[in-house]
């Protein structure tokens, strides 16, 4: 039997909670972050979850899709510059290692993405509009 969407999300969240915790015992730093980065990509496909079930799925998708890999292209250079030490390198940028000015100037930036995408993807009617007068409307 198929879940629902929502079902199927909760499932994923649920796999990839239990890698994360697997990283924590293992004291892994890779494994608790790069599957937390997919975690924010379910997170805002939750948010999407009524524009999907309307049947528009390609914005949501392309949202989410999107800010998880720039947060894997963000969080792999990091690793790349660190090269898995703390300090990572003798060279600085704007007086930091360049691990941390990627962190500090990279990190916000991408932190404010999603919002912006959430102001620019929905309009105050799809705000305002219960679910269930949404599907009334022919949505759904």
């Amino acid at each position: 039997m198929r879940g629902s969407l929502s079902d199927r999300l909760v499932y994923v969240l649920l796999g990839l909670l239990a890698l994360i915790l697997i990283g924590m015992l293992l004291a892994s730093w890779r494994v608790v972050l790069y599957p937390f980065l997919l975690v924010v990509g379910v997170s805002i496909l939750f948010g999407f979850i009524r524009r999907i079930s309307d049947g528009n799925s390609l914005v949501p998708a392309l949202v989410a899709g999107s800010v998880v890999v720039l947060f894997f292209i963000l969080f792999i250079w990091v690793d790349i510059l660190s090269g898995g030490e703390p300090t990572g390198s003798t060279n600085y940028v704007f007086g930091m290692t360049p691990a941390m000015a990627v962190y500090v100037i990279g990190v916000p930036i991408l932190v404010a993405l999603p919002s912006l995408l959430y102001a620019l993807t929905f309009t105050r009617e799809d705000l305002e509009t219960p679910p269930a007068a949404h599907n009334e409307e022919g949505g759904g």
